[in-house]
């Protein structure tokens, strides 16, 4: 924990913005928005998410994993509040008049692994 502080303490200082380990209690909640089209910017989303009471930490729009395309759903990862009020976006039935559906990010269940090649009993088959 100490070393990851120190870490963080570095990049700061040289103002070095690179991705580290975040630990599991700076972590947001992270919810998926469905149902607006992805034309909708995102400022203006987490502008109406903050209006409502909800403070938000990111937002990004999600792209299929083949294609690319953009898809009509939002990742939003917002700041969990001691009281449990961020559970409330869960209840979110629309967002200015536009019916929405909201549901908690779900963590993958398979480990991580690559895709990129098939193992057999005793061979590896490469794609």
């Amino acid at each position: 924990m100490t070393t990851n502080h120190a870490i963080q303490a570095v990049l700061a200082e040289d103002g070095i913005h690179l991705h580290t380990h975040q630990l599991r209690s700076k972590k947001g909640f992270t919810v998926i928005l469905r149902h607006l089209h992805h034309s909708t910017s995102r400022e203006w989303l987490e502008t109406k998410l903050n209006q409502l009471g909800f403070m938000t930490l990111s937002g990004r729009l999600m792209k299929h994993r083949f294609t690319g395309n953009h898809l009509n759903l939002f990742e939003i990862e917002l700041d969990p509040q001691v009281n449990g009020s961020h559970e409330g976006t869960l209840n979110l039935k629309e967002l200015n008049s536009q019916a929405v559906a909201v549901k908690r990010h779900a963590k993958p269940r398979d480990p991580t692994q690559c895709h990129r090649h098939l193992f057999g009993s005793k061979t590896l088959i490469q794609i």
